[in-house]
């Protein structure tokens, strides 16, 4: 088989091993199973809060009463507030659902006390279908807090120069629904704050108005993948062929690899040619040793040290170099072609 072949089919069964290789590796990152997860029914909480400020006789509004977004609530000028609160219960199915709920409130000077409150009392509501809730309302009288602070303070040895009033509704939701049941708190807060003394001056200001809250009945199924393990096993089958496709060739290759050539005799013994001296016969008979030398540097070495020449003869391609030193042969044989005289 031509060098050059076995080169290229070299390259190739190298480049199909590494490519299966990095196919295994990939297949097996992938799982053979995956979890799919269906939502059998959705539902979501929404809470609601809404205001209506009652104001005393001022100078800056023309009107009786403040809603949501129609102005600054300055606290001077405000009787009382009152709070509604609005929750809703939707789900994609049909349920039978109730409610349990009561408002908690705190007072609380941020760093220094907390008052709670206390709280109404406990309600129910039921319904049956996809929507349904409540709407509850908190009648807020601006004095009686302010006074209820000042009374805190001067038991605490504080001064609260910012307050706030948070309204922290409990609710508890149970709906029952073919997919199974839903059993859920919300605790949607409501923060009134009082500031005095800031760059508007002394304001009330309400934050969290709106709440909502999602979620799902949900059911996982895990689904074997079976192209994920006919991928591996593909793999296997182009990688084994590969491998032993490209043992074989790199075994190929190497048998192949071409053998450095000989030097010419002239060459070899061009160094030494002074001191080797042709001879009639190709050995020396008679003797009770013959020592083979590796090279013919070796041999040159033994007749340095024995101060001996080395004779040279020859028969047809078989050239041989000796040193004989009393009953011991040290020679040194190599075929080359015959030596050209110039």
């Amino acid at each position: 088989m031509a060098r050059t072949r076995l080169t290229a089919l070299l390259v190739l069964f190298a480049l199909l091993s590494v490519a299966s290789i990095v196919t295994i590796y990939f297949t097996h990152q992938l799982p053979t199973e995956e979890a799919i997860t269906t939502t059998l029914c959705a539902y979501e909480h929404r809470g609601r809060y809404d205001y209506i400020a009652k104001l005393k006789p001022n100078n800056l509004y023309n009107q009786t009463t403040l809603k949501l977004g129609e102005g600054t609530l300055y606290t001077r000028v405000i009787e009382h507030i009152n709070i509604t609160f609005s929750y809703t219960f939707l789900s994609s199915r049909t349920t039978n659902t109730t409610i349990e709920y009561l408002v908690n409130r705190e007072l609380e000077s941020p760093g220094k006390w907390v008052k709670n409150l206390e709280a109404t009392a406990s309600n129910t509501t039921n319904f049956t279908g996809n929507t349904g809730g409540f709407t509850t309302t908190l009648h807020i009288n601006i004095a009686e807090v302010k006074g209820l602070v000042s009374v805190i303070d001067e038991d605490t040895g504080t001064s609260s120069s910012t307050f706030n009033l948070n309204v922290k509704p409990q609710i508890h939701t149970v709906s029952e629904t073919d997919a199974g049941t839903i059993n859920e708190p919300l605790n949607p807060t409501l923060t009134i704050t009082f500031q005095s003394g800031s760059a508007q001056g002394d304001i009330i200001i309400i934050e969290n108005l709106d709440h909502t809250k999602t979620g799902g009945i949900t059911k996982t199924e895990t689904i074997y993948q079976q192209w994920v393990t006919n991928q591996r096993y593909a793999s296997y089958a182009i990688l084994l062929p590969a491998l032993t496709g490209l043992a074989y060739i790199t075994w190929a290759f190497i048998r192949t690899k071409p053998t450095k050539p000989e030097k010419p005799l002239e060459k070899i013994i061009a160094s030494y040619e002074e001191i080797i001296a042709e001879a009639k016969e190709p050995s020396y008979e008679g003797r009770k040793a013959t020592v083979t030398m590796k090279t013919l540097e070796d041999l040159v070495k033994v007749a340095y040290s024995l101060d001996k020449p080395i004779l040279h003869s020859k028969k047809e391609s078989i050239h041989t170099f000796y040193v004989v030193d009393g009953s011991t042969k040290y020679e040194y044989t190599l075929t080359a072609q015959i030596i050209k005289k110039s």
